[in-house]
């Protein structure tokens, strides 16, 4: 890929992001906490839907050895069981749980990383909207936080 390619996708992505955040604020702004809440909720499921498309895919890769996928496989179900865990309900159980989704969603990008060599050409498309709703998620995440800090103030 040319470093002029590079380039336009790493502002590209940036642009993504950004807007995502924006998305996140104007709904925190105009939403309640429950509707807050629920766009989190839904970003999860789609975060761990995309998490099951590149797991499916990458079991497929001949490329990748029995210990690659198992690791994978591993990564990317712990990153489904953060995925998986309720609504919370205070602050402190939300900001737990935001730990621990960012802990496990690191661990699984880092592994899709590192097998980029092996996996590029097969499921490109799944990388890029899983790092695309990863980066949604993180903002509704932001989101909420900022929700609970405008509640803590009222």
């Amino acid at each position: 890929m040319s470093k002029l390619k590079k380039i336009r996708e790493a502002i590209d992505n940036r642009l993504d992001r950004w807007d995502a955040r924006l998305d996140a604020l104007e709904a925190q702004i105009e939403h309640g906490e429950d509707e807050v809440m629920e766009r989190v909720h839904q970003g999860q499921q789609k975060l761990a839907a995309a998490a099951d498309r590149i797991k499916e895919t990458a079991e497929d890769a001949a490329d990748l050895t029995a210990e690659e996928a198992a690791e994978l496989r591993g990564d990317l179900d712990e990153l489904r069981v953060q995925l998986a865990l309720g609504k919370a309900d205070s602050r402190d159980a939300f900001e737990a749980q935001r730990k621990k989704f960012r802990h496990a969603l690191h661990a699984a990008e880092e592994k899709i990383d590192s097998l980029e060599d092996k996996l590029e050409d097969r499921i490109a498309d799944e990388i890029e909207g899983f790092v695309r709703l990863a980066d949604r998620l993180k903002a509704e995440f932001e989101a909420a936080e900022l929700q609970f800090a405008l509640l803590k103030a009222d």
